[in-house]
């Protein structure tokens, strides 16, 4: 059908080539942008999934530039360490170098304390100058902020990495369930029960046959000093009368009275007027006291404690003696303190009289059932505190278990340690000038003029005195006009020799001497007793110091210089009990002054001003807990070892110290305490280490025997760290997580649980694409300055000039200090390199194929191929050119009507 008003092969032909078209310019777009999603309506879904992919690609980006950029500030700070750990390297040669003070000068040390100073001030500068844009890199400005401080057994805390999330803070909880140790071997092996004894002044029964008549004669002191007393009885007077003959040296007490006479009262009052000793009647008939019990001898009353366990629970157990108003008719009380090793005995403060020692014992047996049985050694009564002047001799009893709790200690029995002031030799005349009147002679040498007869030949006139001495007959005499020669006159002719001097005691001065008598010189002692037995007593030097008193003289003990002082004034005031006086105050000690070598009150002048103040004494090693034989011995630790060749007779105390000497070369030290020797390692830990290896000891040494290892090893800290099991080296505990990096050292033996909380600071680095806390680090710097740099030992401004680590005062430490701040340069160097290493490189380039995968995966949805939109390029041009030629066709085709109408 021909027709002309509707076209149809011509709307056909537009339609189509108006698809063409569309067709053309799609291809065109896409071959021009390279994107096959230009809009929304090319793939909606893709267009979707592809701007997801370029925010992905975005976040990406910028993570890559974060960790590139955390790289660069980690490497500046790296390049200031490095200069850091440059400096404290020379500051460690030259304290090494000063050390060697034998062969440099004086000038050269203080150079060498110069440049460590300009290397101090150095450091200094590098931590507050050190900055990346503009932010302070090692000035502490970037170290976390805790609470950390206000944990007492927090020695130090480094905080690596912390995330502190979305709540901005992260707690710390640290729970210990074992105290690291320190590698220890002792001098004491086996164990048995501990023995302790509680010794009370030495004492024994004067007993007679009359009616079973007794008096207790105790010591007024306690110590060795008057235990083995040897009383005897010398029946040779007449009538109701007594005597007594006391000497210190040969240690004997003779009584003298009459067995038909003599009543027990008249014998107490003798005894009791001793200066040394009290009596106590302790039965008492009218009668004379007849014929007396054979000779006995003084000892201490012992209580004796055996811990009812063995082992060394019990060992070193503090044994004292108190009073106290126990009320209810109790006089005596036992208690055990378990928790400080002490066992008090209480006397009732209100008690009067005396018990029987084995009653005591037996008593307090029954107080202390189940953990210790209780016997007695001696004779005698123990007096309760109102017994009169007994009370402060009865409280004065020491004793202490000592390391009983083993069966051998390696040393040889602790024993009571003395020592004995001997002053000048004297003598005090006395003569009749005016009154009574007093001069005292006394040697101008220690240790000579004992024993010189002093009399007064009246042969020459005044104005001629003048002394003679025969050393070699002991005799001294002086020539004096009697009635003409002042007491002023005889001091002056004394004093005259070489050998002796004098003091006008009275002051009488010009007044005539009438009447003087003959006296012999004889020398003050003074004799010093540890209460304690034990070898910490050994080798207390014991000294006089001058001093104007106002009062009585003091005596001081100083237990780290074992040094014990006197005060002595020097104007003669200062007398043998008032010595006495001031030592037994001490409370640790306890002293007995013999007068010139009598029993007579101690009332003999010491004075300061003169040689008298030279005395001196030591406890040398009479206190005991001393080596059996020679022996050699090598004592080895994690630093090194040394040997050592010790000889019989050397105390516990003697082989601690130099074991301690070289401490720093070994890494052990030593202690003892009541004989027992503890070898320990300096450092806590599994990796810390102690050895003994006695190399060879004499048949009759025991120490080698003795020890409870050759070697041993420290163990660990046990503890977790926010309930995850921490990494312990010693007392220091790590925790690497993933949100938590940190270390914390905490104070040796503590089991204490304990708790922190991280509440800021630190440097944040933003690593991931996301905004979350798993994609973040925190990471902490700690200040490099001087006042935080070093250890345990100290900080690093404490080497400058002055401090007490500088060249002149410490260099040991000072070594110490320094070697401590490089290692903690180092481990910051080392945690920052790891950072950069193990954490910022492999995420840039994880980061990078990440953003290579999603860039593929983005391209893959929204770019053009364009080998494909080429080719749909080239259909679209065919069919829009063959669509104008169709359409051209097909707008042709209604002219073909004009033919028919030809």
């Amino acid at each position: 059908m021909t027709r002309i008003n509707t076209n149809v092969s011509s709307l056909t032909a537009q339609n189509a080539l108006a698809r063409s078209n569309v067709d053309l310019q799609e291809a065109l777009t896409r071959l021009s942008t390279g994107l096959r999603i230009n809009t929304g309506k090319d793939d909606p879904a893709g267009l979707i999934a592809s701007e997801i992919l370029r925010s992905d690609i975005i976040s990406v980006e910028a993570a890559i530039s974060n960790s590139e950029r955390a790289n660069q500030m980690i490497a500046t700070a790296d390049s200031a360490l490095g200069q850091v750990s440059s400096l404290l390297n020379d500051v460690r040669g030259l304290i090494s170098e000063a050390a060697n003070d034998g062969a440099m000068s004086a000038e050269q040390i203080a150079a060498n304390q110069l440049q460590i100073d300009s290397s101090l001030e150095a450091i200094n500068r590098i931590a507050q100058t050190t900055k990346f844009q503009g932010r302070g890199l090692l000035d502490g400005s970037l170290d976390f902020i805790t609470t950390a401080d206000t944990v007492p057994s927090i020695e130090d805390l480094d905080i690596s990495q912390a995330n502190l999330g979305a709540a901005g803070q992260v707690d710390v909880s640290v729970d210990i369930s074992v105290a690291a140790t320190q590698a220890t071997i002792l001098s004491a092996s086996g164990e048995a029960q501990a023995v302790g004894e509680l010794k009370f002044a030495a004492r024994t029964r004067v007993s007679f046959g009359v009616g079973g008549d007794e008096i207790d004669l105790v010591a007024t002191t306690v110590g060795p000093q008057f235990e083995g007393v040897s009383v005897s009885y010398v029946d040779d007077l007449t009538g109701d009368a007594a005597s007594v003959d006391y000497n210190q040296d040969d240690k004997t007490l003779v009584i003298h009275y009459d067995s038909t006479a003599t009543l027990v009262g008249t014998v107490q009052g003798v005894l009791d007027a001793l200066d040394h000793f009290e009596a106590e009647t302790v039965t008492d008939s009218t009668g004379a006291v007849g014929a007396a019990d054979a000779t006995a001898a003084t000892a201490s009353a012992t209580l004796i404690f055996e811990a009812e366990t063995a082992g060394v629970d019990f060992n070193d157990v503090s044994i004292s003696v108190q009073s106290q108003d126990l009320g209810g008719g109790v006089a005596y009380q036992a208690t055990w303190y378990d928790s400080s090793n002490r066992l008090v005995i209480t006397l009732d403060s209100n008690a009067s009289g005396a018990r029987e020692l084995a009653s005591v014992a037996s008593d307090l047996d029954t107080a202390l059932d189940g953990t210790f049985s209780v016997t007695s050694s001696g004779q005698g009564m123990i007096y309760g505190v109102s017994g009169g002047d007994l009370e402060d001799t009865e409280l004065k009893a020491v004793g202490n278990s000592g390391i009983s709790g083993y069966i051998s200690s390696g040393f040889s029995a602790a024993t009571r340690a003395t020592a004995t002031l001997s002053f000048a030799a004297a003598a005090t005349l006395s003569v009749t000038a005016g009154g009574a009147k007093e001069i005292d002679v006394r040697s101008t040498a220690l240790g000579a003029g004992d024993d010189v007869e002093i009399s007064f030949a009246d042969d020459v006139s005044q104005g001629s005195e003048n002394a003679v001495y025969d050393s070699d007959a002991k005799t001294l005499v002086i020539h004096y006009d009697n009635s003409n020669s002042t007491v002023e006159d005889v001091v002056g002719a004394i004093n005259a020799l070489d050998e002796w001097t004098a003091v006008d005691v009275d002051s009488a001065g010009a007044t005539a001497i009438t009447v003087a008598d003959t006296q012999t010189t004889g020398t003050d002692t003074l004799v010093i007793a540890a209460l304690n037995p034990g070898a910490d007593y050994n080798h207390i030097q014991v000294n006089l110091e001058t001093i104007e008193l106002s009062g009585d003289p003091q005596a001081f003990y100083d237990a780290t210089a074992k040094e014990l002082t006197i005060q002595v004034d020097p104007d003669g005031s200062t007398t043998l009990a008032k010595l006495k006086a001031a030592v037994d105050a001490l409370g640790e000690f306890g002293a007995a002054a013999y007068n010139r070598g009598s029993n007579t009150a101690a009332t003999g002048r010491i004075y300061g001003s003169q040689v008298d103040v030279e005395a001196i004494a030591n406890t040398a090693a009479t206190g005991g807990n001393t080596l059996l034989a020679d022996m050699v011995v090598e004592i080895s630790g994690k630093t090194g070892a040394e040997v050592f060749n010790l000889q019989a007779g050397a105390s516990v105390n003697q082989v601690a110290d130099a074991i301690n000497l070289v401490s720093d070369g070994t890494g052990v030290s030593a202690s003892q305490s009541n004989g027992l020797l503890t070898i320990t390692s300096l450092e806590y830990g599994s990796n810390a280490f102690a050895a003994v290896q006695v190399n060879s000891e004499g048949t009759s040494g025991t120490f080698k025997s003795a020890l409870t290892a050759s070697r041993t090893t420290g163990t660990d800290t046990e503890a977790s760290i926010n309930g995850i099991s921490a990494v312990a080296d010693g007392n220091e505990l790590s925790l690497n997580t993933a949100t938590l990096d940190l270390m914390v050292e905490i104070t040796a033996g503590s089991t204490t649980d304990f708790e922190f909380s991280i509440t800021g600071g630190g440097a944040q680095f933003q690593l991931g694409p996301e905004v979350v806390t798993n994609q973040q680090a925190r990471l902490g710097i700690r200040s490099v300055n001087t006042a935080r740099l070093g250890g345990s030992s100290g900080r690093l401004y404490q080497i400058a000039s002055g401090e007490s680590a500088s060249l002149d005062n410490d260099p040991n430490t000072a070594a110490t200090i320094v070697d401590e701040a490089i290692t903690a340069v180092t481990t910051l160097r080392g945690r920052l390199g790891a950072f950069q290493k193990t954490t910022l490189d492999p995420n840039i380039a994880n980061l990078g194929d990440t953003l290579e995968n999603l860039t593929d995966a983005e391209s893959s949805i929204r770019d053009a191929d364009f080998a494909a939109e080429s080719a749909a390029l080239t259909r679209a041009q065919i069919l829009v050119q063959s669509g104008i030629s169709v359409l051209s066709i097909a707008n042709s085709n209604p002219q073909n009507v004009l033919a028919l109408l030809r």
